[in-house]
């Protein structure tokens, strides 16, 4: 089911939030940076080079930006922009480089975990996947 430009559900769709952060970026760069932020939001993680993101939510962003599709093929994922975007998208999200203490205590948490459900795998990243969105959403908010 495909969804129209209002549902805020949609996960390649702009906040207002968003928009603002967006708008600040140089007009060659918005379209690249809108598909990290709304990628990152929706897969907790960065796209490994800018065709792993579907052609129809590169449409669908860059309609919401009154651009072309096709602007952000150029948009290097070893190049200081690309870089410098996933930084940004991480400090808003909240994160920072780990630290020993923070491993220690993923640790302690996944054990907990596996003493919890057992030792299966597939249940334990889905688990942490979530763990890490609901820390994203929360930064996000705040």
């Amino acid at each position: 089911m495909e969804l129209d430009d209002g549902d805020i559900a949609d996960p390649w769709t702009l906040t207002a939030a968003d928009q603002a952060l967006v708008i600040a970026k140089n007009s060659a760069n918005r379209l690249g940076f809108a598909l990290l932020l709304l990628f990152y939001r929706a897969h907790g993680q960065f796209p490994r080079k800018p065709a792993e993101i579907e052609a129809g939510s590169v449409a669908r962003v860059a309609r919401q930006l009154g651009v072309e599709p096709n602007d952000h093929d150029g948009y290097d994922r070893t190049s200081r922009t690309w870089k410098r975007h996933r930084a940004e998208i991480r400090a808003l999200a909240g994160f920072r480089e780990a630290t020993v203490a923070a491993g220690e205590l993923l640790q302690e948490w996944l054990r907990d975990q596996v003493a919890a459900i057992g030792a299966a795998s597939d249940q334990l990243a889905a688990l942490l996947e979530t763990r890490c969105r609901e820390a994203f959403d929360r930064a996000s908010l705040g």
